[in-house]
């Protein structure tokens, strides 16, 4: 069995927390903007953002946003998101200016996929930056478990 890591990635602070999934004033949801079949497994909540990793289990793909809350919702502001396989040269981006979300950035893990995350933002001067990243530890990605 090949087990694969990813890191998400965005500018931004956070605590951690497991799969509720609230939603915001436009009705943007991590399962909305990433698709069909996504399911939330681990989200990090920021003072201005929340980054998610979810998990789509037919299709064995985990995908990653940063959407913004609070006062940084609708408001341009620099956010990034990020997937890595770990181990691997794959790695996709989405940073700029946005005013609600970055991503969905979607990636093939496999069923027993590894992931290592963080997330985040830059709001009004502040760079929050951290993530639920344990390099002894990796996140399974279908179940937002750390492996024994």
């Amino acid at each position: 069995m090949l087990k694969k890591c990813l890191a998400i990635a965005a500018v931004g602070s956070a605590a951690l927390a497991v799969v509720a999934t609230p939603a915001n004033a436009a009705g943007y949801t991590p399962e909305g903007i990433c698709g069909s079949g996504y399911k939330v497994v681990r989200y990090m909540t920021m003072s201005h953002a929340r980054t998610y990793l979810l998990y789509n289990r037919s299709k064995a793909y985990a995908c990653a946003v940063t959407i913004h809350t609070g006062a940084a919702y609708g408001k341009a502001a620099p956010t990034k998101v990020m997937l890595e396989q770990w181990n691997t040269e794959t790695k996709k981006t989405d940073s700029a200016n946005y005013k609600y979300y970055a991503g969905p950035i979607r990636m093939y893990v496999g069923s027993y996929g590894d992931c290592l995350v963080s997330g985040g933002i830059t709001y009004a001067g502040k760079v929050e930056s951290r993530g639920f990243t344990n390099v002894h530890k990796p996140l399974r990605c279908s179940t937002g478990n750390y492996d024994a």
